[in-house]
């Protein structure tokens, strides 16, 4: 009988410890740094520091396309040639834009962790995701 009490209580424990394991939290952040070969094709979207939503596509090693539009849709700027600059080892990421416009020279820097990218601009530093 305690051969059979004790079976029982193994039995319990572990079931216990593997419910207990099971009740881990999914939400938790991805924090590793993405390959360059893997944003190749990717899109980024979030809203930035003045409520402008911003949509960053990755078109290949160097260039990206930068949309930025109004809540309604307005379309605020919309930049074809960005190039891009992106450490593997750090998850650094720098967009400069290369127009002739008044966002000549301009340049956004952040870090890409997971499917978080976050940017800081002169205005404000926000995240964009995947």
């Amino acid at each position: 009988m305690k051969t059979l009490r004790y079976i029982g209580a193994t039995l319990l424990a572990i079931i216990l410890c593997v419910s207990i394991a099971a009740c881990s939290s999914d939400d938790e952040e991805d924090t590793t740094i993405p390959t360059a070969i893997s944003l190749v094709g990717t899109d980024w979207k979030g809203v930035n520091g003045g409520n402008c939503n911003v949509k960053v596509h990755i078109g290949n090693s160097t260039t990206c396309m930068i949309t930025v539009y109004y809540p309604n849709s307005t379309k605020v700027y919309n930049q074809q040639e960005c190039t891009y600059t992106y450490d593997e080892k750090t998850g650094r990421f720098t967009v400069k834009y290369s127009d002739s416009s008044e966002y000549k020279d301009y340049e956004m820097m952040g870090y890409i962790k997971g499917n978080a990218l976050t940017v800081s601009d002169k205005y404000s530093t926000y995240t964009l995701r995947r």
